[in-house]
């Protein structure tokens, strides 16, 4: 699955009372993953507990943000397309042009 997956057992877990480690959460995740991918999920939630809340344990505020910064994230990605379109159109026509010219030092 994901780290967050990974994040959410760890979490699971310790409002269990049990201390989370590499065994436990390997032994809950759905699907197998590499049990390097598993310490590192674990060492950023030992970091980061809050990593493993559901959406429904966050504050409401803690969304607002996210929504912001993925609608900037968006507008930015949207310019980024636009200005690589207009790259590769101008490449289309100097390629165009570098054709034509291959074609008359061909023909001479």
């Amino acid at each position: 699955m994901s780290q967050q997956e990974i994040y959410q057992i760890a979490h699971q877990l310790k409002q269990q009372g049990k201390t989370p480690s590499v065994a436990l959460i390997k032994s809950q995740l759905s699907v197998s993953m590499p049990l390097t991918a598993i310490i590192k999920g674990l060492q950023q939630w030992q970091k980061n507990p809050a990593l493993g809340e559901t959406k429904a344990e966050q504050p409401a505020e803690t969304a607002a943000p996210a929504d912001t910064n993925a609608s900037a994230d968006i507008a930015t990605l949207n310019q980024q397309v636009t200005s690589l379109r207009q790259q590769v159109a101008t490449m289309k026509v100097e390629i165009d042009e570098l054709k034509n010219i291959i074609a008359e030092l061909k023909a001479k």
